[in-house]
């Protein structure tokens, strides 16, 4: 699966069960092969998706990955630091989830759904 085609099934979830989220698009081709750009400053690699849901007070900051995708060594950087921040141990846990195959999706799903789906 892409990652496009994944995050959409998230960012579908995130919507149908209430939560308030946001995704920051790359924005400006500058041709030739070289790519997008986004007008945002700071550290490369944070979480593609920020979460909160605003009756349950939970917050899922989501790295999104295709099924052969691997994370950069900046989104390592920010899931160690996100993780330490939020007192967690490893990616399948209520804040910060990398979600990179089916199985974690299913997963991160039952948790946006408050376990209305398995």
């Amino acid at each position: 699966m892409s990652e496009a085609e994944r995050q959409a099934r998230i960012t579908d979830a995130l919507s149908m069960f209430g939560f308030l989220w946001q995704h920051v698009r790359p924005s400006v081709d500058v041709g030739r092969g070289k790519g997008w750009r986004t007008a945002i400053s700071g550290d490369k690699g944070s979480p593609d998706l920020l979460a909160v849901h605003p009756e349950r007070g939970q917050l899922l900051l989501i790295e999104v990955k295709a099924d052969k995708g691997r994370l950069t060594a900046e989104q390592q950087a920010w899931g160690t630091a996100l993780r330490a921040a939020l007192n967690q141990q490893g990616s399948l846990s209520p804040g910060y989830w990398v979600c990179d195959s089916d199985e974690s999706e299913r997963a991160l799903i039952a948790l946006i759904s408050g376990g209305r789906v398995r």
